[in-house]
């Protein structure tokens, strides 16, 4: 019997898990600038900087969630294969959902992990990863609980967010929570595993699959990931990228956390400029979850090497 507050593993979601673990993977690569299982040599990075507009449609008429976000991943070869990454994601979010429109803005995303692989065979490798994660109340994802009249707005400088969490009014006290509250809040490890394999017979694709476990260090659901990715060159400057990207609670969440499944496609067309630069134009559906409302997003990005 579970007591109050404590956390469980539904079987068939165990289940789920490591059915996939052999099937593990990466979300980047770029033709001749590989990174996900393959990582930096010592001295060589990676940098994608890149800004995306999301938007859900909400119940009720002319209802909207919509997001623009700024985001900034970076990756560098240290020693022995061990790569060092780092990723931040800034979002603006406003929604004009009656009867509780809101806006805010803040960092929804800060992570940092440490990666080396554990195997080489013809083509393929194998790469296991772990970190921490930071994140603030939404990733990507719009949650129907928004539409219960709770706002995620990171920093409530205005008496009129006053339902940014359970049990928080601003008409009856001075607290003010900002970024780095919410973030110790809702911060999780990352344990996982990538696997990466090389296409053709001069490499121009490859097929990536990545699983990590994310437990949870504050009130929400302990979480899985599950993605897949594919790319190939076409051109030696085009490259097509395709990605199944799935994030699932595998816990009940604790008072005032968050629990939800987004299960997402996103396609995107790579060209390099020039030997170091590379940008890319994408666009990402939600196809299904569990306490959200799907959205789409359109992307760009630009890709450096040093």
């Amino acid at each position: 019997m579970r007591t109050n507050g404590s956390r469980f593993i539904p079987l068939q979601k165990l289940i789920f898990l490591f059915a996939v673990l052999p099937c593990i993977g990466s979300l980047l690569w770029t033709n001749n600038a590989q990174a996900g299982p393959w990582g930096r040599e010592a001295g060589q990075g990676l940098i994608i900087s890149g800004i995306e507009y999301y938007r859900a449609e909400l119940e009720g008429p002319a209802s909207s969630f919509q997001q623009i976000a700024s985001s900034f991943y970076g990756e560098f070869g240290i020693a022995n294969e061990f790569t060092l990454a780092a990723n931040f994601y800034y979002v603006n979010q406003f929604s004009n959902a009656s009867p509780d429109p809101f806006s805010g803005n803040g960092f929804a995303t800060i992570e940092l992990r440490g990666q080396k692989p554990i195997w080489r065979g013809q083509g393929t490798i194998l790469s296991l990863h772990g970190g921490y994660s930071a994140a603030t109340k939404i990733q990507r994802a719009s949650l129907k609980r928004f539409q219960d009249k709770w706002t995620p707005v990171i920093r409530p400088e205005t008496r009129q967010n006053k339902n940014l969490e359970p049990g928080f009014d601003a008409n009856k006290t001075e607290k003010a929570l900002n970024i780095n509250s919410t973030i110790k809040r809702n911060a999780a490890l990352l344990f996982g595993a990538e696997w990466g394999r090389t296409i053709g017979e001069k490499g121009e694709g490859f097929f990536s699959f990545e699983t990590q476990l994310r437990p949870s260090l504050g009130n929400d659901a302990h979480s899985a990931r599950v993605n897949a990715s594919y790319g190939y060159a076409f051109t030696e400057r085009s490259t097509l990228l395709l990605k199944s990207l799935n994030d699932f609670a595998i816990s009940k969440p604790e008072t005032g956390g968050l629990s939800y499944d987004v299960f997402r496609l996103e396609g995107a067309l790579l060209y390099r400029l020039t030997p170091r630069y590379q940008i890319s134009l994408g666009m990402g559906r939600e196809i299904g979850g569990r306490n959200i409302t799907p959205g789409s997003a359109l992307q760009f990005q630009l890709w450096s090497e040093f």
